[in-house]
């Protein structure tokens, strides 16, 4: 059964190392592709409740 295939005998808690790169490779691609927002004008608001 496929859900007893233990191929190299890591375990099934090994699956999660998979979004090390995964993660790396959005955080790299996201730097690079998104541009930076920034308002045009700085506006100064106070919050209500201070």
């Amino acid at each position: 059964m496929l859900t007893n295939a233990d191929l190299f005998g890591w375990g099934w808690r090994t699956i999660f190392f998979v979004n090390i790169p995964v993660g790396l490779f959005a955080v790299i691609c996201a730097i690079k592709f998104v541009p930076e927002s920034k308002a045009p004008v700085a506006t100064n608001w106070t919050c209500p409740a201070s």
